[in-house]
Protein backbone atom coordinates (compact mmCIF):
# COMPACT_ATOMS: atom_id res chain seq x y z
CA UNK A 1 0.00 0.00 0.00
CA UNK A 2 1.56 3.39 -1.01
CA UNK A 3 1.17 5.94 1.03
CA UNK A 4 -2.07 8.35 0.15
CA UNK A 5 -1.00 11.84 1.25
CA UNK A 6 2.18 11.40 -0.67
CA UNK A 7 0.18 10.50 -3.76
CA UNK A 8 -1.92 12.97 -3.65
CA UNK A 9 0.85 15.44 -3.22
CA UNK A 10 3.04 14.02 -5.98
CA UNK A 11 0.02 13.91 -8.66
CA UNK A 12 -1.30 17.32 -7.56
CA UNK A 13 1.75 18.49 -9.09
CA UNK A 14 0.46 17.92 -11.91
CA UNK A 15 -2.32 20.67 -12.99
CA UNK A 16 -5.72 19.73 -14.72
CA UNK A 17 -8.70 21.48 -16.11
CA UNK A 18 -11.65 21.71 -14.36
CA UNK A 19 -15.33 20.24 -15.61
CA UNK A 20 -17.94 19.61 -14.24
CA UNK A 21 -20.31 16.95 -15.56
CA UNK A 22 -24.01 17.14 -15.40
CA UNK A 23 -26.86 14.65 -16.48
CA UNK A 24 -30.48 14.65 -15.09
CA UNK A 25 -31.83 13.47 -11.61
CA UNK A 26 -34.80 11.11 -11.09
CA UNK A 27 -37.13 13.83 -11.36
CA UNK A 28 -35.73 15.10 -14.83
CA UNK A 29 -33.79 18.12 -12.72
CA UNK A 30 -30.13 18.50 -12.90
CA UNK A 31 -27.27 16.94 -10.94
CA UNK A 32 -23.74 16.61 -11.36
CA UNK A 33 -20.10 16.40 -10.15
CA UNK A 34 -17.20 17.98 -10.63
CA UNK A 35 -13.90 16.20 -11.89
CA UNK A 36 -10.38 17.05 -13.26
CA UNK A 37 -9.81 13.55 -14.45
CA UNK A 38 -10.99 14.35 -18.50
CA UNK A 39 -9.15 13.71 -21.17
CA UNK A 40 -9.82 12.98 -25.12
CA UNK A 41 -9.74 9.27 -25.83
CA UNK A 42 -10.65 8.92 -29.90
CA UNK A 43 -11.74 10.94 -33.08
CA UNK A 44 -13.31 8.06 -34.59
CA UNK A 45 -15.58 7.65 -32.83
CA UNK A 46 -15.20 10.68 -31.04
CA UNK A 47 -14.85 9.68 -27.40
CA UNK A 48 -13.66 11.76 -24.10
CA UNK A 49 -13.71 10.31 -20.94
CA UNK A 50 -14.29 11.26 -17.72
CA UNK A 51 -13.10 9.65 -13.79
CA UNK A 52 -16.22 9.77 -11.33
CA UNK A 53 -15.97 8.30 -7.74
CA UNK A 54 -17.73 5.32 -7.98
CA UNK A 55 -19.90 6.19 -4.58
CA UNK A 56 -20.80 9.48 -6.18
CA UNK A 57 -24.80 9.95 -6.14
CA UNK A 58 -24.47 11.93 -9.16
CA UNK A 59 -22.66 9.45 -11.13
CA UNK A 60 -25.56 6.73 -10.00
CA UNK A 61 -27.73 9.12 -11.74
CA UNK A 62 -25.37 9.44 -14.64
CA UNK A 63 -25.89 5.79 -15.49
CA UNK A 64 -29.34 5.55 -15.03
CA UNK A 65 -29.95 8.41 -17.86
CA UNK A 66 -27.11 6.78 -20.08
CA UNK A 67 -26.14 10.61 -21.01
CA UNK A 68 -24.41 13.43 -20.16
CA UNK A 69 -22.92 16.79 -20.32
CA UNK A 70 -19.13 17.97 -20.24
CA UNK A 71 -18.94 21.96 -18.81
CA UNK A 72 -15.71 23.23 -19.40
CA UNK A 73 -15.60 25.90 -17.00
CA UNK A 74 -13.62 29.38 -16.92
CA UNK A 75 -11.38 31.40 -14.16
CA UNK A 76 -14.76 33.20 -12.66
CA UNK A 77 -16.99 29.93 -12.26
CA UNK A 78 -15.11 28.39 -9.43
CA UNK A 79 -18.20 28.81 -7.11
CA UNK A 80 -19.97 26.39 -9.32
CA UNK A 81 -17.22 24.00 -9.74
CA UNK A 82 -17.49 23.87 -5.66
CA UNK A 83 -21.77 23.58 -6.05
CA UNK A 84 -21.08 20.28 -8.18
CA UNK A 85 -17.82 19.24 -5.66
CA UNK A 86 -20.34 18.64 -2.86
CA UNK A 87 -22.06 14.76 -2.11
CA UNK A 88 -25.40 16.40 -2.69
CA UNK A 89 -26.31 18.93 -5.26
CA UNK A 90 -28.16 22.25 -4.41
CA UNK A 91 -29.15 23.27 -7.86
CA UNK A 92 -31.41 25.98 -6.52
CA UNK A 93 -29.30 28.95 -7.81
CA UNK A 94 -27.38 27.54 -10.68
CA UNK A 95 -28.20 28.74 -14.22
CA UNK A 96 -28.90 25.97 -16.80
CA UNK A 97 -31.22 24.78 -19.72
CA UNK A 98 -32.07 21.58 -21.23
CA UNK A 99 -29.74 20.69 -24.19
CA UNK A 100 -30.34 19.43 -27.77
CA UNK A 101 -30.16 16.31 -26.83
CA UNK A 102 -31.59 16.23 -23.03
CA UNK A 103 -28.88 16.38 -20.68
CA UNK A 104 -28.91 20.04 -18.09
CA UNK A 105 -26.73 22.34 -19.85
CA UNK A 106 -25.08 25.13 -17.45
CA UNK A 107 -25.24 28.50 -18.86
CA UNK A 108 -22.04 30.87 -19.56
CA UNK A 109 -19.32 27.81 -20.04
CA UNK A 110 -16.20 28.16 -21.92
CA UNK A 111 -17.12 25.03 -23.59
CA UNK A 112 -20.11 22.17 -23.51
CA UNK A 113 -19.62 18.15 -24.75
CA UNK A 114 -23.19 16.39 -24.79
CA UNK A 115 -22.34 12.23 -24.49
CA UNK A 116 -24.14 9.16 -24.44
CA UNK A 117 -22.69 6.93 -21.99
CA UNK A 118 -20.43 4.44 -24.68
CA UNK A 119 -19.06 2.40 -21.80
CA UNK A 120 -17.53 2.50 -18.44
CA UNK A 121 -14.47 0.18 -16.82
CA UNK A 122 -13.61 -0.34 -13.72
CA UNK A 123 -10.77 2.11 -12.14
CA UNK A 124 -10.14 1.35 -8.38
CA UNK A 125 -12.16 3.90 -6.36
CA UNK A 126 -13.63 5.47 -9.28
CA UNK A 127 -14.77 4.18 -12.66
CA UNK A 128 -13.14 5.09 -16.08
CA UNK A 129 -16.73 6.30 -18.33
CA UNK A 130 -16.25 6.68 -21.86
CA UNK A 131 -18.88 9.08 -23.43
CA UNK A 132 -19.49 8.93 -27.39
CA UNK A 133 -20.00 12.78 -28.38
CA UNK A 134 -23.08 13.75 -29.32
CA UNK A 135 -22.82 17.70 -30.28
CA UNK A 136 -20.42 20.04 -28.78
CA UNK A 137 -20.65 23.98 -28.63
CA UNK A 138 -17.82 26.81 -27.91
CA UNK A 139 -18.80 30.04 -25.85
CA UNK A 140 -18.50 33.10 -28.41
CA UNK A 141 -16.41 34.37 -25.92
CA UNK A 142 -14.40 31.82 -24.83
CA UNK A 143 -11.25 33.44 -26.21
CA UNK A 144 -12.05 36.25 -23.59
CA UNK A 145 -11.76 33.85 -20.69
CA UNK A 146 -8.69 31.55 -19.03
CA UNK A 147 -9.18 28.40 -17.72
CA UNK A 148 -10.03 27.11 -14.64
CA UNK A 149 -7.53 24.38 -13.54
CA UNK A 150 -6.88 21.83 -10.68
CA UNK A 151 -3.62 22.27 -8.90
CA UNK A 152 -1.78 21.04 -5.60
CA UNK A 153 -5.29 21.10 -4.13
CA UNK A 154 -6.25 24.24 -5.18
CA UNK A 155 -8.67 26.05 -8.12
CA UNK A 156 -6.23 28.34 -9.93
CA UNK A 157 -6.34 30.30 -13.28
CA UNK A 158 -3.78 31.29 -15.66
CA UNK A 159 -3.91 35.04 -15.02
Amino acid sequence: MIDQTLYRDILGQFATGVVVVTTNDEQGGITGLTVNAFSAVSMDPALVMVCPQKTSLSYQDLLKSKKFAIHILHKDQQDLAWVFAKKEVDSSNISWHQGEHGSPILDDCLAVIECSLWKNYDGGDHDIVVGEIITMSKNDSSDKHSPLLFHCGKMITLD
